[in-house]
């Protein structure tokens, strides 16, 4: 199992400066920009309801339970980058 950037608890913190209104009224354009040319194909040109379901999915998830990280037997490997304040090596 690879996880890339993503703890194994919720941490909602930020989600909101991702939500397109949030983007916008802050003129965050270059970042609109990637999140259009990025994911085009996972939005099919609707950027915003793709920031709006990023968003929600950061606030939700993962929800495992102490009992469900255990059970996991597989080799793990956990990546957080160096300056990434939102899967800090702590969460992971």
């Amino acid at each position: 199992m690879l996880v890339i950037g993503c703890s194994g608890v919720t941490c909602p913190e930020g989600a909101d400066e991702f939500e397109p209104e949030w983007l916008i009224q802050n003129e965050c354009y270059e970042m609109i920009h990637q999140m259009m040319e990025r994911h085009e194909e996972a939005h099919q040109g609707n950027w915003q309801e793709f920031m709006h379901q990023s968003a929600q999915d950061w606030r939700q998830y993962p929800q495992l339970t102490r009992n469900e990280l255990s059970r996991i037997t597989c080799l793990a490997l956990f990546i957080a980058g160096e300056h990434d304040d939102f899967a800090t090596e702590e969460q992971l």
